[in-house]
């Protein structure tokens, strides 16, 4: 793991990070995970991560529009690298911050035609929950998607590319995202707006839409 965190004079980012083995629906992969934590920069409207030796190097750009800039995701690297995250303020400036992962690598590889048969069975299954946390909502998921990168020969670009929270009518944050995000993607968000009932709509780059309904835990 590692972690990077500065006081208020400076990018007020702070990165947890750490190489893990993770299982969903009993398929296993490898990845990173990675925690955003910018809660000393003042109104955050949008934030921008990449990791810069990676094959894909971006990973996602938020629209913050009633989202808190801590969020949790997991992506696939191919070999050490640093991650680095941009936060835009209310004024329009930039705080950067950055923590380097160690990794064997191997991330991009194919999915196997056992793990092929198991995508088309399960495809944008899901699992999420809700809990309350002060007075904020932390939202996490996870969606069955290969995220395939397209790099493998024979293989094409298949992954989940456009993500939408939304509170009754309400949209909370707009999401673009790359085939940098692991496979099965779990996503950790946190909000102080809407009720605790949340919806979340995605699509990948093949245009099929997915829906994922949550609401709070009493």
């Amino acid at each position: 793991m590692c972690m990077i965190s500065t006081n208020s004079t400076g990018t007020s980012i702070m990165l947890m990070c750490s190489t893990c083995t993770s299982s969903l629906w009993r398929t296993k992969i490898s990845c990173t995970t990675k925690h955003t934590i910018a809660t000393k920069i003042k109104d955050a409207k949008r934030v921008i991560a990449f990791a810069d030796l990676n094959l894909i190097p971006e990973i996602m750009d938020i629209k913050l529009l009633n989202l808190k800039a801590i969020f949790s995701f997991s992506i696939r690297v191919a070999q050490e690298t640093p991650i680095r995250v941009l936060v835009e303020d209310a004024n329009g400036l930039w705080h950067i911050g950055s923590a380097n992962i160690k990794s064997f690598g191997g991330g991009c590889s194919t999915n196997s035609p056992e793990e092929s048969k198991k995508f088309a069975l399960l495809l944008g299954k899901y699992k999420s929950q809700t809990v309350r946390k002060n007075k904020a909502y932390s939202i996490k998921f996870s969606i069955f998607h290969p995220m395939e990168t397209g790099l493998t020969f024979g293989t094409n670009p298949f992954y989940i590319k456009h993500l939408e929270l939304y509170s009754k009518k309400e949209r909370l944050a707009s999401m673009e995202l790359t085939s940098a995000i692991s496979q099965n993607p779990t996503m950790i968000f946190e909000t102080i707006g809407g009720d605790g009932t949340y919806t979340i709509e995605l699509k990948d780059s093949d245009s099929n839409d997915y829906r994922i309904s949550t609401q709070v835990d009493e």
